[in-house]
C-alpha cells in the first residue's frame, strides 16, 4: 500500500500570480508545504504536481533546485494530472493539498489516513478546520474510475468535485477536527495579497527555522490577537 501527497500547483493564478514562490522567512510558499508533509507519519512520498506550461519555469526549476520531486501535466485538467502522477509513482492512495496552504497539517493527515484505511473509505476529508489546514484523501482507482465518466470541465479542474457533488455513489468519509484544531471560522490560505499578509505575520511570529508551526499555536496566537484577522476579513472565497 503506497500513500503519496500530491500538491496541485502552478505560478498562474487570477487573484495572485506567482504565490507558491512568495517568501515566508528562509523558504517559500511551496518550500514550507513540502516541509511541513515531511512530518507526516504515513506518507510514502511527497510530490509536487505542475504543468509544462511555460510560465511554471520558474517554479519547476525551484523544485530542481531542491532535489523536490514532481510530476508534470496538464495545465487545465488537473484531475488528469493527479490520475497520472498517482500512476507514474505507482501509487495506490493520494492525499491531495494544493499549493496556496502553508498551514497544511501533518497531524490532521495522519489522523485521516488512519480513519481512510481502517474504514476502507473511497475518498475522506476532515470538517471544520480552519480553511488553508485542510487536505483530501482519495483512492486511485476511485480516481481512475471517475476519469473515464463524462464530466463538466469544472470536475477535471476541481479534483474531488465529482465524488463531493454525488457522494452517495462512493464510500465517504468525514471526520471531525481535534480538539484545538476545530476553528472553520478563520482563513488561512493564501489566494490573495491580504491572505498572504496575514500568514506573513503568523510566520514571522511563530516560525522557528527546521520546525513546523501547530496549528493549536496559530489559532491561540489569532485569538489573542484577534484584530490580525483584519487583514483578510474582507476577502471571499471563490466557488467550488
Amino acid at each position: 500500500m503506497k500513500i503519496i501527497a500530491v500538491i496541485q500547483a502552478r505560478m498562474g493564478s487570477t487573484r495572485l500570480p506567482g504565490k507558491v514562490l512568495k517568501r515566508l522567512s528562509d523558504k517559500t510558499v511551496i518550500e514550507h508545504i513540502v516541509e511541513r508533509l515531511k512530518k507526516c507519519n504515513d506518507l510514502d512520498e511527497v510530490i509536487v504536481a505542475t504543468s509544462l506550461s511555460a510560465e511554471n519555469k520558474e517554479l519547476i526549476n525551484l523544485l530542481s533546485k531542491n532535489n523536490i520531486k514532481m510530476f508534470l501535466g496538464s495545465e487545465e485538467d488537473v484531475l488528469d494530472r493527479f490520475v497520472n502522477t498517482g500512476q507514474y509513482y505507482d501509487a495506490d492512495i493520494l492525499v491531495r493539498v494544493t499549493g496556496d496552504n502553508p498551514l497544511t497539517c501533518p497531524v490532521c493527515i495522519d489522523k485521516m489516513i488512519e480513519s481512510h484505511l481502517s474504514k476502507k473509505a473511497h475518498y475522506t476529508t476532515m470538517n471544520n478546520l480552519p480553511l488553508g489546514v485542510g487536505s483530501e484523501i482519495v483512492n486511485m482507482g476511485t480516481l481512475i474510475g471517475i476519469k473515464k465518466r463524462k464530466l463538466e470541465c469544472y470536475h477535471k479542474e476541481h479534483v474531488t468535485l465529482y465524488i463531493r457533488e454525488n457522494n452517495m455513489e462512493f464510500d465517504t468519509n468525514l471526520i471531525e477536527a481535534p480538539i484545538g484544531y476545530n476553528s472553520p471560522e478563520l482563513r488561512l490560505t493564501v489566494d490573495t495579497i491580504e491572505d498572504f499578509e496575514l500568514i506573513q505575520n503568523i510566520y514571522r511570529v511563530l516560525y522557528r527555522n527546521n520546525e513546523i508551526i501547530n496549528i493549536p499555536e496559530v489559532i491561540e496566537y489569532l485569538k489573542d490577537n484577534h484584530e490580525i484577522l483584519n487583514i483578510n476579513r474582507n476577502v471571499k472565497q471563490k466557488g467550488r
